[in-house]
């Protein structure tokens, strides 16, 4: 199991109203309460509020960065 990227914890906290705990802990990789979890401990610390708010301008710059980011983690990966 992988920590939670910014991109992941940003989906999470965006999506997770609409596409539930089991759906979300399909998509992480992640069981159903370990995703509730997740989601009460951002509450507490204000995370999840704060992704919340992002615009989708925003949501998209994370997006875009975490791609770059990737891209280049894998082409490191390959040399």
């Amino acid at each position: 199991m992988y920590t939670l990227t910014l991109a992941d914890r940003v989906y999470l906290a965006r999506y997770y109203e609409i596409d539930g705990s089991k759906l979300m802990a399909a998509l992480l990789n992640r069981s159903p309460q370990a995703v509730f979890n997740i989601i009460n401990t951002m509450k507490y610390n204000g995370e999840y509020d704060l992704y919340r708010s992002l615009t989708d301008e925003e949501y998209e710059k994370i997006l875009n960065c975490a791609e770059v980011k990737h891209g280049a983690i894998e082409k490191h990966d390959h040399q």
